[in-house]
């Protein structure tokens, strides 16, 4: 009579349940794919956002949120829209096309498109064991589409541009001046000039630096503030699947 161990026994089916675990995992991964140009868009117009699974899975029991920056434009989840999140930007403006969603393809459409709805917008599935996402980038082009050029990014390169002029000039007034090249009478109206050149240099020097210390500021206040977005997100989605 042949006695079955039962270390073996349990090895055994430790290594079946491994096994079917494996494959379930990996049966359940899934990528977003997005489109690989830019979706092109007039301003006053409408756009059309789209991303879909790879491979096909059926998306509709997933949650799926479309962002841009730290802003919510669209939210969908248990199988419905979520508008309590909703960005105040884009409200009344967006809507899921979930013709497609058991094949894993949505599409977001936005109307009345401004200049700031330009920029990288995000797909994020999450089916609660696996979660990707996929980057769509949004053109805008018309009357007004200028206007998202930041202002402040001109100025500060004006400022850095004039300021190595002003550096050119004082050298040279300096060099002549002092190495003698300037008639003894003009040497009084030189004093004043090189002086003047001096005081605005100093002015656009500190301009310069407390430009780019604020914009030093403002970018370590988005990491924190996105850092902070994010947890928050989380823990909301931790209650609510608690909740229910």
């Amino acid at each position: 009579m042949e006695i079955i161990s039962p270390s073996g026994n349990f090895l055994s089916s430790f290594l079946i349940f491994l096994f079917f675990e494996t494959y379930t995992l990996a049966s359940e991964e899934f990528s977003v794919i997005g489109p690989t140009q830019p979706i092109q868009a007039q301003v006053g117009g409408e756009a059309a956002l789209s991303c879909h699974l790879s491979p096909q899975k059926n998306a509709q029991d997933m949650k799926v949120i479309w962002s841009q920056s730290l802003k919510i434009v669209h939210h969908y989840e248990h199988g419905k829209d979520e508008f309590r999140d909703q960005s105040p930007d884009y409200q009344g403006r967006t809507k899921l096309m979930k013709d497609s969603i058991t094949s894993g393809n949505v599409i977001l459409r936005i109307w009345n498109i401004t200049a700031s709805d330009e920029g990288w917008y995000k797909c994020h599935f999450d089916s609660d064991s696996h979660q990707e996402e996929a980057n769509v980038k949004l053109c805008v082009s018309g009357d007004g589409a200028e206007q998202q050029s930041l202002p402040w990014l001109s100025i500060f390169t004006g400022i850095i541009i004039t300021n190595w002029i002003l550096s050119f000039v004082f050298s040279a007034v300096y060099f002549l001046r002092y190495k003698g090249c300037v008639y003894r009478e003009k040497s009084d109206w030189m004093e004043s000039l090189i002086w003047i050149i001096f005081l605005v240099y100093v002015v656009f020097s500190a301009a310069e630096l407390g430009i780019g210390l604020l914009l030093f500021t403002c970018l370590f206040l988005l990491c924190i503030t996105t850092s902070f977005h994010f947890w928050v997100t989380k823990k909301i989605d931790e209650t609510s699947e608690a909740e229910s």
